[in-house]
């Protein structure tokens, strides 16, 4: 990943859910990429009496993008307000109207079939989330390797 900096580095503010295991991984990732790179500097964290005026803030800390979790519309709005380019690392929103940068959740559904066909399964059930494009996209994956003859959910 040493790669050669080209220009200044881009501030990138971070706004991770840190609640679950996936988004902390997340979290390292990014920080890991920008200090092995060079190539970002993280803004402080925002203190929630603050975000009230997110696209204020985006100009005083002079952000050049924003790493999120989102999880609804209206969090994406907020940020897509702000005027700069935003990166969304929650696949929850259906249609969603800024980049998303996640895991495969088709393919996450398709290995969780595999694994429970290679296990000698022969009755399967799926458990999601209703209104969620990951669980929509795992149960699409998962339902695609099963036999045919399973009915689907009502």
């Amino acid at each position: 990943m040493n790669s050669p900096t080209k220009g200044p580095p881009y501030r990138v503010q971070i706004s991770i859910d840190s609640d679950l295991e996936y988004f902390r991984e997340v979290l390292l990732g990014v920080r890991r990429y920008g200090f092995e790179t060079g190539r970002l500097v993280f803004v402080d964290r925002w203190l929630q009496h603050e975000l009230a005026d997110l696209k204020g803030i985006t100009k005083r800390d002079h952000v050049d993008g924003i790493v999120a979790t989102l999880f609804s519309k209206k969090q994406e709005t907020a940020l897509r307000h702000t005027q700069v380019p935003v990166v969304n690392v929650s696949n929850s929103i259906r249609v969603p109207r800024v980049p998303v940068v996640t895991q495969n959740d088709f393919e996450v559904g398709r290995i969780a079939a595999r694994h429970l066909m290679n296990c000698g399964c022969r009755s399967f059930g799926f458990v999601g989330q209703t209104r969620t494009s990951y669980s929509d996209q795992r149960y699409v994956g998962f339902r695609e390797l099963l036999p045919k003859k399973v009915s689907s959910p009502n």
